[in-house]
């Protein structure tokens, strides 16, 4: 069972660190899904070929928008928790990806 309370934030620098995680990855998130439909769009209607220069540079923009989401959500997580738990317990709950 995993634990959701959350801890409640009353410091003034924690809320900002707070509102600028979640902002910050929600930011990413929209880069990453904005990326992918642009390569997507490249791939069908320019015929870029799967195996080309272009889409690996499009995967690796893609892995790096995916991650910094991944670490900007667990960190928003981790404050809104009080810092208890670990990235398993993070990510077997599909709702804490989106950052609150």
């Amino acid at each position: 069972m995993i634990d959701t309370t959350l801890a409640p934030v009353a410091d003034p620098a924690a809320i900002r660190v707070l509102v600028s995680t979640r902002r910050n990855g929600r930011l990413c998130l929209f880069l990453f899904v904005s990326t992918l439909c642009v390569w997507m769009w490249s791939c069908v209607h320019q015929g870029t070929k799967l195996a080309s220069v272009a889409s690996l540079q499009f995967g690796i923009i893609l892995l790096v928008l995916l991650a910094e989401f991944m670490r900007l959500s667990f960190s928003n997580w981790m404050l809104r928790t009080g810092g208890a738990g670990r990235f398993w317990a993070f990510i077997a709950r599909g709702s804490n990806l989106w950052p609150r």
